[in-house]
């Protein structure tokens, strides 16, 4: 794991963005930051890691699914950071204004995905917490329990 930092200065957004220089020191990163801000108007010092450890990235499968049951886009597997996108996502919206429970699964199997989702969603609702975030989230050990 990495335990050192450099600082990078950076300007611009989107295809916009540059990094102008990096640095072992905070000091020079912000002195250059200064002396830059004079002519680029949005210039920043972002600290990033050295000889950082690759991510671990997983397969996985997204699934969107009605309180009913319903599948509603045919689900992929894709890969996924670890940290990032594997369990509860959130609740989203219907067309018809009901909402839909978006789960992602780490396998890549498009089937085991579906009842997995389909398993949490009859869980859900039994506790009666279906579209509710905040108790989804209780109940799920995400948050501690008040």
């Amino acid at each position: 794991m990495c335990d050192k930092e450099i600082f990078a200065v950076s300007k611009g957004e989107y295809s916009d963005y540059a990094v102008m220089a990096v640095f072992t020191t905070e000091s020079a990163a912000i002195l250059y930051r200064d002396q830059l801000s004079l002519i680029e108007w949005d210039t920043r010092i972002e600290m990033l890691p050295l000889d950082p450890e690759p991510p671990t990235i997983v397969e996985g499968v997204e699934v969107l699914m009605g309180r009913d049951g319903e599948v509603l886009i045919p689900p992929k597997p894709k890969y996924y950071r670890l940290s990032y996108r594997i369990g509860f996502r959130f609740y989203g919206f219907n067309r018809d204004d009901t909402r839909t429970l978006c789960w992602t699964v780490q396998t890549g199997d498009v089937k085991r995905a579906i009842k997995v989702v389909n398993e949490k969603r009859t869980m859900l609702i039994a506790a009666d917490a279906w579209a509710n975030v905040s108790k989804t989230r209780e109940i799920l050990g995400l948050v501690e329990s008040k």
